[in-house]
């Protein structure tokens, strides 16, 4: 899957365009598993359904939904105790995938609950964290560094609030992917 961009081929699914990506959005690319984003990139492509826990920007909710039409998937937000009874409710449909974006790996008592549901539905679940790194009793933990150190205290807040945080980024960047790849063929 190569674009063409001023006679200059650039693999979008290759480790060194998303880790320009990554620089771009002030995030330490180092701590990036690039197997393991390759594994939620994978997984983004192939399910029809993807929860997701606690993506509260406007931006990331605005681009689920565009997301969503063009793309024939559901997104599922999961930001409320109400949202997570509905679903509970409705089960969860085949060819899922949940991901859980906390800038803390440290879970409060809700978000455990969440995350055991989804286990025990075996459904693949990816972590995207920021600050202190891994999840415990998950496999795939995407770790996007301490992107809080890139920034001084002003512009992280401003940066964070008004435009998007990384760690949605990281879907909304697999998305557009699978977006690009779904009008090529």
């Amino acid at each position: 899957q190569t674009i063409s961009n001023n006679n200059m081929d650039i693999d979008l699914f290759s480790e060194l365009n998303f880790q320009s990506y990554c620089k771009q959005l002030m995030m330490d690319y180092k701590t990036v598993d690039w197997n393991i984003h390759k594994k939620l990139q994978d997984a983004i492509f192939n399910c029809k359904n993807i929860y997701v826990y606690q993506p509260d920007q406007i931006f990331a909710i605005n681009s689920f939904d565009i997301f969503s039409h063009y793309l024939g998937i559901k997104i599922y937000r999961i930001e409320s105790y109400y949202r997570f009874k509905l679903i509970q409710e409705f089960g969860i449909s085949e060819d899922s995938i949940f991901i859980i974006t906390k800038a803390f790996s440290k879970l409060d008592e809700f978000e455990t609950k969440v995350l055991d549901y989804f286990k025990k539905n075996n459904v693949p679940i990816f972590t995207i964290s920021g600050i202190d790194g891994i999840f415990p009793d998950v496999e795939n933990n995407i770790v996007i560094g301490n992107y809080k150190n890139t920034l001084d205290e002003y512009d992280r807040i401003v940066h964070f609030k008004t435009f998007y945080d990384p760690l949605i980024s990281i879907i909304i960047f697999n998305l557009y992917l699978k977006l690009i790849s779904k009008n090529k063929k």
